[in-house]
């Protein structure tokens, strides 16, 4: 599926959007898109793109002078997004997506998608009992 920022993919429910370049059109007048130098590559995540159980913890990395800044429900960073700091605790379902900022640049976005699951019990239980019983057609003496 294609949209505004580039191709989605829906995976278990959660929203992975990929990497592209937000163009300005009919409907888009209050979304702008930072723009992106040719040669700032989007920040490295540690954690890769799945399912996991558990909360799980995420650390971003990006070229000198760079400042991160991220959100986690699938929206194009900005400059007044949370700057990133040090690892970033994924507990529920998310889309993490983080632009490098430089004063005069911003990278290409990187996304990522968590989707966590907590250990999860059975939802149905079956008990097999067997009761056993011997007979014989012989009478006893």
């Amino acid at each position: 599926m294609r949209s505004r920022w580039g191709t989605t993919l829906a995976l278990g429910g959660v929203i992975l959007l990929a990497a592209g370049t937000a163009t300005a059109g009919a409907g888009t007048e209050a979304w702008a898109a930072p723009a992106a130098s040719a040669d700032a590559s989007g920040p490295i995540a540690s954690l890769e793109t799945g399912r996991y159980t558990g909360p799980q913890s995420v650390t971003l990395t990006a070229g000198p002078g760079a400042e991160i800044r991220y959100t986690l429900d699938g929206t194009v960073p900005t400059r007044q997004s949370t700057a990133y700091s040090g690892p970033i605790r994924i507990e529920r379902s998310a889309n993490l997506t983080a632009i490098a900022f430089t004063p005069t640049t911003a990278s290409a976005p990187t996304v990522r998608g968590y989707l966590i699951k907590t250990a999860e019990e059975p939802l149905a239980q079956f008990a097999v009992m067997s009761d056993i019983h011997l007979s014989s057609d012989s009478p006893r003496s």
